[in-house]
């Protein structure tokens, strides 16, 4: 969509400046090829899955249907550590009158109906199937490496692979808050800061969401960051509200970054490796971009060998759990 916006707004420039020439510009793009993108993931404490789907056409229609559409079937999917390697299954989840397709391990219920339930970015409430339970020895452990191999429909071997690492978690200290600055105490809203005691010396790379009373795991709009100038300390950090991104900017970015007194706040904060945190920088850059057509242009990184999208690795810190934080009222 950046590309799109950014070459419409560039071409009403040039008729303008090119207003008084009678000469027509007709402009050719080429049919685009089909790939296949991967949006997977595995934590520690959590199964691992996988989306799965082809690219959409660059002047196609852009809905539900579409993307239900376009998912990838029948894949064989396979996870290894390096000693162990177990496969994923495809399931449905079903939305409405739409259905989506997502890999996993068996004794997961995606429903948000049974005990035990977790909201998981990217998924949202999954349970633990008490009938028919997961294999532990498949869920994310720290301090291992995952390599992802996919085998589609009709081939022989596979054509798509990748690899990431879940790193070791680290500790939230505490949290506090803070009113916002120039407003008298009575303001409503409130800026969240962590204390975070790292361990050194090496560089470490993060993504952090947050979720504000019974709303989903949202990432922040500048999702990723790194220790390059805290590494081995104990420091404070900011900890913005995450944004729906799906929604109007008019909407989500209405008082941006700040909380309200009587919030409950839930933050995870996962370590990435770096080619992980290159993905979801590059990302945040073309999603910061859309529509300035004086923006440099850049290609989102990618992790997979054989398609695009992500494979990625989350070492989450106080994980299962993560932190939950009441703001005073």
């Amino acid at each position: 969509m950046k590309n799109i916006s950014s070459f419409v707004i560039a071409l009403s420039l040039l008729a303008i400046t090119l207003s008084g020439c009678e000469k027509d510009f007709n402009i050719n793009i080429p049919a685009s090829t089909k790939k296949v993108v991967v949006e997977g993931y595995i934590e520690n404490n959590l199964p691992p899955y996988v989306f799965l789907t082809n690219t959409l056409d660059l002047f196609g229609p852009l809905n539900l249907a579409s993307i239900s559409s376009s998912f990838v079937h029948n894949a064989k999917i396979t996870i290894s550590d390096g000693t162990k390697s177990f496969d994923l299954k495809e399931y449905t989840i079903n939305l409405g009158t739409n259905k989506f397709y997502i890999y996993t391990i068996k004794g997961f219920d995606f429903s948000g109906t049974s005990a035990n339930q977790q909201n998981v970015p990217g998924i949202g409430m999954v349970g633990i199937d008490l009938n028919n339970p997961p294999d532990y020895t498949q869920v994310g452990k720290l301090n291992s490496n995952y390599k992802l191999s996919i085998q589609l429909e009709g081939e022989t071997t596979p054509s798509i692979t990748a690899t990431t690492e879940i790193k070791y978690a680290q500790k939230i200290d505490s949290f506090w808050v803070e009113a916002r600055p120039g407003k008298p105490a009575t303001d409503e809203f409130v800026s969240l800061y962590a204390r975070i005691s790292e361990k050194g010396p090496e560089r470490n790379y993060f993504r952090y969401f947050t979720k504000r009373n019974n709303e989903g795991f949202l990432p922040g709009y500048n999702s990723i960051y790194d220790d390059n100038f805290v590494n081995g300390t104990t420091y404070n950090v900011r900890v913005m509200r995450g944004v729906d991104k799906t929604l109007p900017d008019s909407i989500a970015f209405r008082n941006y970054g700040y909380f309200k007194k009587g919030d409950t706040i839930t933050v995870k904060i996962a370590q990435i490796d770096k080619n992980v945190y290159d993905f979801w920088k590059t990302l945040d850059y073309a999603y910061q971009n859309t529509g300035n057509p004086y923006a440099s242009p850049g290609n989102v990184k990618t992790n997979i060998t054989g398609g695009l999208g992500i494979w990625c690795g989350y070492a989450s810190f106080n994980s299962p759990a993560y932190q939950t934080f009441i703001v005073p009222k």
